[in-house]
């Protein structure tokens, strides 16, 4: 069973996480969704055309990946119920355009499909 809401994030990501996670939810309500079993997990990959997100049935209380074309940023449960945010080589800045361009994309991708589950 999947979580019904999103973290409420804070810090420097926090604007352009809440977007991220505002829009999965949208294409997780909208589009049929399918996991592949990875051990005990159920593991879920969202969007297409080089931007996706990768999370488990535990969404944002979980590992999630947001691999756009030129970057691979994780998010995972921090201390204190914080989201830790990491990204090799990226600045703060660039971590939350690529986040946001992710957002987008997700947007993009899926208004471009023909069904959406009633």
């Amino acid at each position: 069973m999947t979580t019904a809401t999103s973290p409420a994030f804070s810090g420097p990501y926090q604007e352009a996480l809440t977007n991220l996670a505002d829009t999965v939810e949208k294409v997780w309500a909208d589009h049929d969704t399918s996991f592949v079993k990875a051990g005990d997990d159920k593991v879920y990959a969202l969007g297409g055309a080089g931007y996706v997100v990768v999370m488990d049935e535990r969404k944002w209380e979980g590992l999630v990946e947001i691999l756009t074309p030129d970057a691979t940023i994780s998010t995972r449960p921090g201390e204190g119920g914080t989201i830790a945010v990491t990204a090799p080589n990226l600045e703060e800045s660039d971590i939350k355009k690529h986040l946001k361009a992710t957002a987008d994309h997700l947007i993009e991708y899926y208004q471009k499909r023909y069904w959406k589950t009633p």
